[in-house]
């Protein structure tokens, strides 16, 4: 569990990520094609940050997994990087188009 301010500043990254991901998707009914698919990976990096903001709250940091000490939150944020990435690669490519 982590300190009183500190909970305080997840709780604030939280609203805030959720508050962006639910902005996006509203807007998300106008876009097409290949900058949908774009903003669907955008949404889910953002979405995976949430999550490990809220594991590093709950959840022990720490787990074993098959002889390996692996902290759970970094591999969420690695999840959500990757998904970055592929969102950059994809808004890259139809700048490339255009």
């Amino acid at each position: 569990m982590i300190g009183s301010a500190n909970f305080g500043l997840v709780c604030v990254a939280v609203a805030v990520g959720l508050y962006a991901v639910i902005l996006v998707i509203n807007a998300w009914g106008g876009f097409g094609g290949r900058l949908k698919s774009a903003i669907a990976f955008f949404i889910s990096g953002v979405f995976l940050n949430v999550v490990a903001l809220v594991w590093s709250v709950f959840f022990v940091q720490m787990n074993s997994v098959v002889g390996l000490v692996l902290e759970i939150q970094n591999v969420i944020i690695l999840a959500g990087m990757v998904c970055f990435l592929l969102s950059s690669s994809d808004f890259i490519r139809m700048m490339s188009r255009a």
